[in-house]
C-alpha cells in the first residue's frame, strides 16, 4: 500500500472481524485464528466488499508510511473507495507469518499477494497489477471482534503491466 503510482493504490489490506481470542491459548492457535481472519479479508477483497472492509477497521486506524508520516482512517476510507471503484478484477491471498499476543492486542506479520486489473481514472487505460507486501499489523479486540488499528509495510515488490515498480 505504500508504493508509488497506481500500484500503490491497488495494494490495500483490510480486516474483517473474528471472534475474540481468549488469553492463555497457544501461539499456534493464535496464528491459526489470525490466518482465518486474513482469509475472510481475502474473500472480501475478491468480492470488492467495500462496506465490509471499512466496517472492520478501528476508527483510530493508522497506516504508518515509510517517510515517517501516517495515513489516518478517513484517508484510508477514501483511498479504499477509489481503488474499489477502479478495479475490474482483484484477488488477494494472505499468509500469516507470525502472531504474537501483547497486553494490548495482537501483532501480526503477514505477507499479502495481490493481483488485479485497474482502470486509470485519468486516461481510461487498464493496468495489470501484481504485488507482494509484508506488513506488521496491530489488532485490538473491540467488543468481541478484532479490528485492525495500525499497519506498517516492512517490504514490498510488484509490477504494473509486467514492469517492476518501487
Amino acid at each position: 500500500m505504500r508504493l508509488s503510482g497506481s500500484f500503490a493504490t491497488a495494494l490495500l489490506l483490510v480486516a474483517l472481524a473474528a471472534p475474540a481470542w481468549p488469553t492463555g491459548h497457544s501461539n499456534a492457535g493464535l496464528k491459526q485464528t489470525m490466518q482465518q481472519i486474513y482469509a475472510r479479508m481475502d474473500r472480501a477483497v475478491d468480492r470488492r466488499d467495500f462496506d465490509g472492509f471499512v466496517a472492520f477497521y478501528d476508527p483510530d486506524y493508522r497506516e504508518m508510511l515509510p517517510n515517517n508520516m501516517e495515513r489516518e482512517y478517513q484517508a484510508f476510507v477514501a483511498r479504499t473507495a477509489a481503488v474499489f471503484s477502479h478495479a475490474s478484477k482483484i484477488n488477494a491471498r494472505s499468509t500469516v507469518l507470525s502472531a504474537q499476543q501483547t497486553p494490548d492486542g495482537v501483532t501480526v506479520t503477514v505477507r499479502v499477494h495481490l493481483t488485479g486489473v485497474f482502470k486509470n481514472p485519468k486516461n481510461g487505460k487498464k493496468a495489470a497489477v501484481d504485488g507482494t507486501e509484508v506488513d506488521r499489523d496491530f489488532w485490538v479486540n473491540d467488543s468481541g471482534s478484532w479490528k485492525l488499528k495500525q499497519e506498517r509495510a516492512l517490504s514490498s515488490t510488484g509490477t504494473v503491466n509486467g514492469k517492476r515498480v518501487r
